[in-house]
């Protein structure tokens, strides 16, 4: 993300570069979306990390991408923005596609997730989603 720009302008500039022009009612329909539509017009220096980590999300929602990487996705995050994210991973979930997520926020996560994997001594292990609710694992 780019400070000097604002939201609109920060989504254009990120999907050109994936060969996409989202049209403004796209956009404006993402940012909504994620809630920050009212700060269309700010410049992202002035946003909170929140309000950023929510501008990320409205770009993945616009670049549908196969594979989603996520890493620690609920920092910064209020219940409402959660809730905002857990929607859409289990969205695009429904439309077949994957999400790779890496957090130490079990009990975010859990709801959202089909397999799980613990990295332990360097190596990833896969553990059942009941296992996640175990505290025996950490």
């Amino acid at each position: 993300m780019y400070d000097e720009l604002n939201a609109k302008e920060n989504l254009a500039f990120a999907l050109a570069l994936r060969g996409q022009r989202p049209t403004d009612r796209d956009m404006k329909r993402a940012l909504d979306r994620v809630a920050i539509g009212a700060f269309v017009d700010m410049k992202i220096r002035h946003y909170s990390a929140g309000m950023k980590k929510r501008l990320a999300l409205a770009k993945a929602m616009l670049a549908k991408p196969n594979i989603l990487l996520l890493d620690e996705p609920f920092t910064a995050l209020d219940t409402a923005g959660t809730d905002i994210l857990r929607e859409y991973v289990r969205e695009r979930l429904s439309e077949n596609g994957t999400v790779l997520l890496s957090t130490h926020d079990q009990d975010k996560t859990r709801p959202i997730v089909s397999r799980a994997g613990i990295l332990r001594h360097g190596a990833l292990q896969e553990v059942s989603v009941e296992a996640l609710k175990s505290d025996d694992l950490f």
